[in-house]
């Protein structure tokens, strides 16, 4: 039985890999990433053949009617959503290596996407998980993590 996969930071890094070896696997997959054009070109170039298990989705997950948007096309789409892997995020400027020289903005916006996109999701698929009693939520959070 084939599960349904929700990946954030999908286009590129651990996320393409991620979502290559669940599709692999005979799982159905939402791809889900800020930069669509690149995930369109990973559609076309790496998971063409993988079609009726895919479901590519752009957006900016950082913003909660994005995520529900998501969370609702991929629920139509292909079901009820078994896992969820929170893998997108971004780093500061070379400027946010220190407090003291981390514009505010470049601050906010790095919590929204590591932080902020992951308690979005995770607000939007947990009732349906804890009503079913089931159901396998990965939050990653290392931008040293090695590509597979």
């Amino acid at each position: 039985m084939s599960r349904v996969i929700y990946v954030t930071g999908a286009a590129s890094g651990n996320g393409w890999s991620i979502v290559d070896r669940f599709l692999r696997a005979g799982d159905n997959v939402i791809a889900v990433d800020l930069d669509g054009a690149a995930l369109e070109k990973r559609r076309v170039e790496d998971w063409a053949d993988f079609e009726k298990q895919l479901l590519c989705q752009q957006g900016d997950i950082s913003q909660a009617d994005v995520v529900d948007a998501t969370i609702a096309a991929s629920r139509e789409a292909l079901g009820q959503i078994d896992v969820v892997v929170n893998n997108a995020g971004i780093t500061g400027s070379q400027e946010a290596t220190v407090v003291h020289s981390t514009p505010i903005e470049e601050y906010d916006r790095v919590m929204a996407v590591n932080v902020r996109a992951i308690f979005l999701i995770c607000r939007a698929v947990l009732p349906e998980m804890m009503k079913r009693g089931s159901g396998i939520i990965v939050n990653i959070a290392s931008v040293g993590a090695p590509a597979v």
